[in-house]
């Protein structure tokens, strides 16, 4: 005969065993009590502001051709006002995303790669005021931003590495910085054959037939490729993308807590006690046994006919 097992110390003693899995605790490794929402909201605000002001100078600037034409270009254009705007909004998306996920930073790797996105921001809200007509202070700014998010963004993956579409993100915007760079050589072997063996010193109004260029719809796939990896990593720290983690611990506590409540209220005289065993058997999809259930079932229906396992 065994002692009487109160069902409510059971539940008790299954919470001691799974405290990380208890409802509201923090499953994705994340600790959300030290990451600024405000900055994450800030940084989803900035982004959507950039993409908007940024198709508006399509809308309001339309003889700068998306297709060839460099953001860049519409300084010389008739709102320059609303290109400053965009690096600005731009520059202050990557830089709220700083203080976002800087509690997160706690590698090496990922401290560098939250000063790189830090310089990035900078450089990004410097090629407003520093145009491209003043040389190397936009050409510095254009470096900063443009290959610095790259960099950043592939040194914070890990840190985020349960979240599926950070990771995808942040590979994108490397690839699409890979692109737009590609992007000049077909560009500049045509401009070449079709002007004779020369380049222009100026930007024509008109392509010269024959000429391949997009290097304006690459130099836009950058920058939205950018905004996206901000945007999702902002999502994630608020909780509103959850990682694989967050959703594969959920489930498993989800589906241990059910088996437990069957367990103990089967009746007010306790439980089989092996059944602790069967409910923490691995599976590979959730963690916990899809037969533990069935187990422990047979166990209770074994113990209908072997008092010995219950109390008296």
């Amino acid at each position: 005969m065994t002692a009487h097992r109160d069902p409510s110390q059971a539940r008790d003693d299954f919470d001691s065993l799974c405290p990380k899995w208890s409802v509201g605790s923090d499953v994705s490794g994340m600790n959300t009590s030290k990451i600024s929402a405000f900055a994450a909201r800030l940084a989803i605000a900035a982004s959507a502001a950039g993409w908007v002001l940024l198709l508006s100078l399509h809308v309001l600037s339309p003889e700068y051709s998306p297709a060839w034409r460099l953001i860049s270009e519409y300084a010389n254009g008739s709102y320059a006002w609303v290109l400053s705007l965009m690096f600005a909004a731009y520059g202050l998306s990557s830089l709220s995303l700083v203080f976002a996920i800087r509690s997160l930073a706690t590698t090496r790797r990922a401290r560098i790669g939250l000063v790189l996105l830090a310089v990035a921001g900078a450089g990004q809200v410097a090629a407003g005021p520093f145009d491209l007509n003043q040389v190397a202070p936009h050409e510095l700014a254009g470096v900063l931003g443009i290959f610095g998010l790259p960099i950043a963004a592939v040194l914070l993956t890990p840190t985020l590495a349960h979240s599926k579409s950070v990771a995808l993100t942040a590979r994108l915007t490397w690839v699409s910085t890979v692109v737009w760079i590609v992007s000049f050589i077909p560009m500049i072997a045509t401009f070449w054959l079709a002007l004779g063996g020369a380049l222009p010193t100026t930007p024509p109004e008109t392509l010269p037939p024959g000429v391949i260029a997009v290097v304006g719809w690459t130099n836009r796939l950058l920058v939205l490729s950018a905004s996206a990896w901000v945007v999702t990593v902002a999502l994630v720290a608020l909780g509103v993308e959850p990682t694989r983690a967050a959703r594969g611990s959920f489930d498993s506590s989800t589906i241990v807590r059910s088996k437990m409540r069957h367990l103990t209220a089967r009746g007010p005289r306790g439980y089989v006690a092996a059944s602790e065993r069967d409910l923490f058997r691995p599976s590979a999809g959730t963690g916990v046994r899809k037969e533990g259930h069935d187990d422990a079932t047979h166990s209770l229906s074994d113990a209908g006919s072997a008092p010995a396992a219950w109390s008296a």
